[in-house]
């Protein structure tokens, strides 16, 4: 009886921790998505710029690694009817040392640019550009899984 309500009180203990933990890290990484410019007629161009800021202590693995074992930062063009998404832009990382590691990190804010071209046939009104962005948040403590967040911001056709 005493080693089942050991054991009860551990789990509670281990869960609670386990959401303290997920709580943290899903605060350690904030991104926002803006087009510009707002309005493009069709056969133009325009940038999705999706900002990635970070927590005090927070980074996020850069998009080049110098180790194929770490998670890259990464973007996954959606559809978005009559636009074409190009390849995202991403910038260089800092190099950092943890735990006697070398990594290339975000850790001040970051913008990932990605070019997109309105075809020439498209049709007058709103449409949503974005896609997935991956990454994975870490602090000098530990890392977290990585997290896939929707990213999108709406341009007008003319």
């Amino acid at each position: 009886m005493l080693k089942t309500r050991f054991a009860l009180a551990a789990a509670a203990v281990t869960t609670l921790a386990f959401m303290t933990t997920a709580v943290h890290a899903a605060d350690m990484v904030t991104t926002s998505a803006t087009v510009a410019p707002a309005s493009v007629k069709p056969g133009g161009h325009g940038t999705l710029t999706i900002t990635l800021t970070f927590a005090p202590g927070a980074h996020c693995n850069a998009h080049k690694l110098p180790d194929q074992n770490f998670i890259p930062t990464t973007f996954k063009p959606g559809a978005a009817a009559g636009v074409k998404i190009g390849a995202a832009r991403f910038p260089a990382g800092v190099e950092i040392t943890t735990a006697g590691m070398k990594q290339v990190v975000y850790d001040k804010p970051t913008k990932i640019t990605v070019p997109f071209t309105v075809a020439k046939s498209a049709k007058p009104g709103s449409v949503q550009v974005g896609g997935k962005l991956t990454y994975q948040a870490c602090n000098t403590a530990m890392c977290y899984p990585p997290k896939d967040v929707p990213v999108a911001a709406t341009v007008t056709i003319k």
